[in-house]
């Protein structure tokens, strides 16, 4: 199955809009009301995507590229300029530049094409789409979740938040090629600054119609992720079924984790976060997820 029609799974989700959590104790953002835009300690003040005020908004992000056979992770970054939308976006390798902006979805240059996810209701400082180029390596595919990213002075230095949301996930096995729609959960410590996404409730198809679905874990955990800046790193991704740990992609398989932070809400917390994970071996699973 391709990663576009991955992607398309993922505009089929209706997301839950939780505002980010936490305890709110530290790092206040300002002003107190819970409406309003919010400025943070940096003097910055945050506004959505979707801003018509004058501003260009720095993007940062993190992809997952497939390119032929070979697939891995990247980070990504760009800018979109308010309010003509004009919008750049690069995973390092392909570049795309539209001063149109985003229109019907999609933002092109002739070289690149960006294909937003526009049904990713309840996102305010991020969002998901899918940006193909071709290079002398061939056509890449990467579906990319990139956004408002929370200035690093912005971060807070202690207390925790919890993020709600949604997690697709693809599986490449021997008895499997299935893709796992399902719920999200992500859990920040600022103070250690680790960071776990607990990604399950799946609902389950199978993509090749010569396999059958096969439930091979329940709960997929991202673990460890570990702050830097408004990034996350990582490279523990833990399957599990029915409570025990299931390996499905052979001994020593590459992991690669990454994530960012978006946004600012008024307990002076990032209001987003989104991320994705490659385990890559003799078989492979990787996901996309976000919350708020």
């Amino acid at each position: 199955m391709s990663l576009y029609k991955y992607i398309a799974i993922l505009a089929l989700m209706t997301l839950t809009a939780c505002g980010g959590g936490g305890d709110g104790t530290t790092n206040p953002a300002t002003p107190s009301p819970t409406n309003g835009p919010v400025t943070g300690p940096s003097g910055r003040t945050y506004v959505g995507l979707e801003t018509q005020t004058a501003t260009t908004l720095p993007l940062e992000g993190t992809a997952i590229r497939q390119t032929g056979g070979t697939r891995d992770t990247a980070t990504v970054q760009g800018t979109l300029t308010r309010p003509t939308g004009q919008i750049t976006v690069t995973d390092g390798t392909g570049t795309l530049t539209d001063p149109a902006g985003i229109a019907n979805g999609q933002a092109t240059d002739g070289t690149a094409t960006f294909q937003e996810d526009t049904s990713l209701g309840g996102y305010e400082y991020l969002t998901v789409g899918t940006l193909d180029y071709t290079t002398n390596s061939g056509t890449t595919t990467a579906i990319i979740v990139v956004g408002a990213v929370t200035d690093t002075a912005d971060m807070p230095p202690s207390g925790t938040a919890t993020y709600t949301g949604t997690t697709t996930i693809q599986e490449y096995t021997a008895t499997c090629q299935c893709e796992h729609v399902g719920t999200a959960t992500v859990v920040a410590d600022f103070g250690t600054g680790q960071v776990t996404a607990t990604l399950g409730g799946f609902t389950t198809t199978s993509t090749n119609p010569n396999l059958p679905v096969v439930q091979s874990f329940d709960t997929v955990i991202v673990a460890d992720m570990s702050i830097n800046g408004a990034s996350l790193t990582g490279n523990t991704v833990i399957t599990e079924l029915n409570g025990s740990q299931v390996t499905l992609y052979g001994p020593n398989p590459t992991v690669q984790v990454q994530g960012t932070f978006y946004g600012l809400d008024h307990a002076g917390h990032p209001d987003e976060v989104g991320g994705v994970f490659l385990v890559d071996g003799t078989g492979a699973v990787m996901g996309v997820f976000v919350a708020d």
